[in-house]
């Protein structure tokens, strides 16, 4: 094939070889070969006509750069992409112009809310003037007005009031530099926006002009007065704040100072006053005004304490309450002869609920208490022992409680005197009779006789500890040692108080748990027994745990205790890490305690009502049964949740434990996740509620509990049937109290025949009518059944009210039948065989 121009030249060969035979002869017919050569000149003139505009477009392009009107028309567009350029560019700077005034007046507005607010300037400055007045109180004796011997108490007090007014400093700094900072934030938003040079383009045109200038002007308006009152408000915070850097600072100071004096006071306890030279009037006034001082002080003291700690002493007064109520309710259950007779002399917890649940969560909360001051432990020592007297009154010989009350005399008198922080002669002298009668008194109880009075161990050696400290304190108050003589002097009064509270305390509470273990399982075997080992004496650690407690107790606010201690608080509190989770030994101790306290309640509300067989009509009543699965449960999640919050364990944790228990349940605890589901469908569903009286598995009996994983049922022969709660559900329960108590009961009663029936069943309805447990809705029935082999059968059927009582009310009903039976004559057959016997005339066939 040849292409010239326009045309097509198809040269028409013969080729002596067919490469492709088969096709070149479907070709080989003129028809189709006419076929063939017409799709071929019909795809050559396509490719002819594409070229052809190719070629024409090209030469066009070649043309018109040629045109000089080419060069104008690109001139045209330049201009007017420029034109467009800078209208969006004037566009977009008006937006942002208009939207910065917009910023500007807002800002304006947040600026006024701040300036307006009612930040408490005279407030302020009033604590600040009082907090400067504390700490001169706090102070005097120790920086200011130097006394000649420095007291360790008044060193310590001084210590903790100085720490209480920098925390309160802190806060007021807090106030002031977040007020600080909005006006701050607030001018500086202002400046920024405002010193925005987009915001003082002029616009071209006329109207935008005019738009412009109105808004500038009323901006100008605007932004003067606000920058006017925030300069006034910075200058007046600033102020405000310097004053109270000032005494952020001082107090810092000071309290460097006073932990000086206690370094040094400690590390020498041999500070003698000067030339005992003062007069007797200077003394009065010396005395008069160390009472003075220290009563501030003290006052300062507790109000600080229970302000700072009000959170901890309501949980106190709460777990006072609780315990209360919980005691009340166990002396309620047993409240009778027989269980008083069992506990014998365990039983002061029932007789004295009240000093009892304050004197068990004083003593041991106290420890939990965050270094309280010795003037507030002293307070709850006194409280305390005022709630002991008279257990003890009621429950110890006359001459123990005679022991009792004189050395409670002489807790009184050192509390008051250790309450006193400025040294005085008088004073001095005090501290020495006190001791001295201290002795004496130590002495005489140690004799062989009154020690056999005491008898109990722990109180002798109390004792014995106490006039080894007197004696220390007599020896080092005629050496000239002030501090260590006062130290050793109400430390030793303090000892046998302390060491009486601790053991009543956790006697006390021995009483409660053998109370509510004999409640929980109903074994006088256990309480008796237990009974028998009280008493008998303690164990060596016992002791050293008394010990521990009292040095914890009369210590912890000394500072060599403290600096003692503190690595230790350290150590609990400094975070460590495994992997990337973080913790605390301090978080984890707080963790375990609110998991534990959740159960015990938990446990607690399950022991209120789960044991109520006694009167099952309330339990029914009240419907709480299957309800209170749901409550111990929502406690225990609670408490589950505030133990991660007050750990500081994130909520991420948490997901991480679900996801493993999910783990967990996917490979072996399927029948522990089905028993606490069915558990909580029992809760929601109610097929079984506390106090039904049920059938199932075979058993029949009271339903007792339902617990989170299993319930249990009281059989009638007393064994208590566990069954867990996945049975109960998939087992057939038949529930004879769920709807009503009331209970269907049928008798049957035979007569011999050629009795008259009808006299039968009318007497028969005279007896059902008599009883009064027998309900007259619906009517009891009488008939007659079947002719039996001897007898004619007669069926009764009644109802009672409650299941309970149908056996009872049945038992009655047939003596009574009995009874009426042989007063009308009538025989009640018994089951009769004749055998008819066809044996042979000569009985001697019958033998072998």
């Amino acid at each position: 094939m040849k292409i010239v121009g326009n045309s097509i030249f198809l040269p028409v060969t013969l080729r002596p070889i067919n490469p492709f035979p088969k096709v070149y002869g479907y070709f080989s017919t003129p028809g189709k070969s006419a076929i063939v050569l017409g799709l071929i000149l019909l795809f050559s003139s396509i490719g002819v006509k594409a070229q052809n505009a190719d070629s024409t477009l090209l030469q066009d392009s070649v043309l018109l750069t040629k045109n000089p009107k080419y060069h104008t028309t690109g001139s045209i567009a330049s201009k007017t992409l420029a034109s467009r350029n800078k209208d969006f560019a004037e566009h977009k700077t008006i937006l942002t112009q208009s939207r910065n005034f917009i910023n500007l007046n807002s800002e304006i507005e947040k600026a006024w809310d701040i300036v307006s607010q009612d930040f408490s300037y005279n407030s302020i400055r009033g604590k600040i003037t009082l907090i400067y007045q504390w700490k001169e109180i706090a102070i005097d004796g120790i920086l200011i007005n130097r006394d000649n011997i420095i007291s360790s108490r008044n060193l310590t007090a001084t210590s903790i009031l100085l720490h209480e007014l920098l925390n309160r400093t802190n806060q007021q700094v807090q106030k002031v530099y977040g007020y600080h900072r909005s006006l701050g934030l607030a001018q500086w938003r202002l400046d920024s926006l405002a010193a925005d040079s987009v915001l003082y383009v002029v616009p071209k045109d006329t109207t935008a002009l005019k738009l412009y200038y109105h808004k500038l002007a009323t901006l100008n308006k605007n932004l003067y007065p606000i920058n006017s009152a925030l300069k006034l408000s910075l200058d007046s915070i600033q102020k405000l704040e310097s004053q109270i850097n000032r005494l952020k600072i001082r107090i810092e100071t000071k309290i460097s100072d006073v932990e000086k004096n206690r370094s040094e006071v400690m590390s020498d306890f041999s500070l003698r006053p000067s030339s005992n030279d003062q007069t007797s009037a200077y003394k009065e006034k010396a005395i008069r005004q160390s009472i003075s001082r220290s009563w501030s002080k003290a006052v300062l003291l507790i109000v600080f304490y229970v302000l700072n700690h009000s959170q901890e002493l309501l949980l106190l007064v709460l777990l006072i309450v609780a315990t209360y109520f919980y005691l009340m309710m166990l002396k309620r259950r047993f409240n009778s002869q027989y269980i008083l007779a069992i506990l014998h002399g365990q039983n002061h917890v029932l007789l004295y609920p009240l000093a009892s649940s304050v004197l068990i969560v004083l003593t041991i909360f106290q420890y939990f208490l965050a270094s309280p001051p010795q003037v507030f432990s002293g307070l709850i020592w006194i409280a305390s022992a005022i709630l002991l007297t008279p257990i003890l009154k009621k429950t110890t010989s006359p001459y123990f409680f005679k022991v009792w009350m004189v050395f409670n005399g002489f807790f009184i008198l050192a509390f008051f005197d250790n309450l006193i922080l400025k040294y005085s002669a008088y004073e001095r002298y005090g501290i020495l009779a006190l001791s001295i009668v201290g002795l004496f008194t130590g002495v005489f109880l140690l004799l062989k006789k009154q020690r056999e009075k005491i008898g109990e161990p722990l109180i002798v050696l109390s004792i014995g500890l106490m006039t080894l400290l007197e004696t220390g304190a007599i020896y080092y108050n005629l050496a000239g040692d002030y501090n260590l003589s006062k130290t050793l002097m109400t430390n030793g009064m303090f000892l046998l108080i302390i060491a009486l509270l601790l053991f009543w305390a956790v006697r006390l509470l021995s009483e409660v748990l053998r109370i509510s273990s004999f409640f929980f399982n109903a074994d006088a075997e256990n309480i008796t027994r237990s009974e028998k080992s009280y008493g008998t004496g303690m164990p060596i650690y016992a002791y050293l745990l008394f010990f521990s407690g009292w040095l914890i107790l009369v210590a912890r606010t000394n500072y060599f205790f403290q600096s003692i201690t503190a690595p230790f608080e350290d150590f609990l509190s400094n975070e460590r890490s495994i992997g990337s989770f973080t913790f605390t030994y301090e978080s984890i101790f707080i963790f375990i305690i609110v998991i534990v306290i959740s159960a015990f309640i938990s446990r607690i509300v399950a022991l209120i009502a789960a044991d109520n067989l006694e009167k099952p009509s309330q339990l029914k009543k009240s419907g709480l049964g299957s309800w209170l699965l749901l409550i111990r449960i929502a406690i225990f999640a609670v408490g589950l949740l505030l133990a991660f919050v007050s750990a500081g364990i994130p909520m991420d944790r948490f997901a991480i434990i679900l996801g493993a228990l999910s783990v967990g349940i996917g490979f072996g605890l399927q029948t522990l996740v089905n028993n606490l589901v069915s558990g909580l469908i029992i809760a929601f569903e109610k097929p079984v509620n506390v106090g039904d009286i049920i059938d199932v598995a075979g058993q029949n009996g009271t339903m007792k509990s339902i617990g989170i994983r299993s319930s249990v049922v009281t059989t009638w022969d007393g064994a208590d049937l566990i069954i867990p709660n996945g049975d109960l559900l998939n087992q057939h329960l038949v529930n004879w109290t769920m709807g009503s108590s009331r209970r269907r009961f049928i008798l049957q009663v035979g007569v011999a025949y050629g009795t008259d029936l009808e006299m039968v069943v009318k007497l028969l309805h005279e007896l059902m009518s008599q009883d009064k447990r027998i309900l007259k809705t619906p009517e009891p029935i009488v008939y007659a059944q079947e002719f039996g082999s001897s007898s004619i059968d007669l069926v009764l059927k009644f109802w009672v009210a409650h299941f309970s009582i149908g056996f009872d009310v049945r038992s009655d009903l047939v003596i009574s039948i009995d009874k009426a039976f042989k007063e009308k004559g009538i025989v009640i057959p018994f089951p009769q065989l004749d055998i008819h016997s066809n044996l042979p005339a000569n009985n001697d066939n019958l033998n072998p």
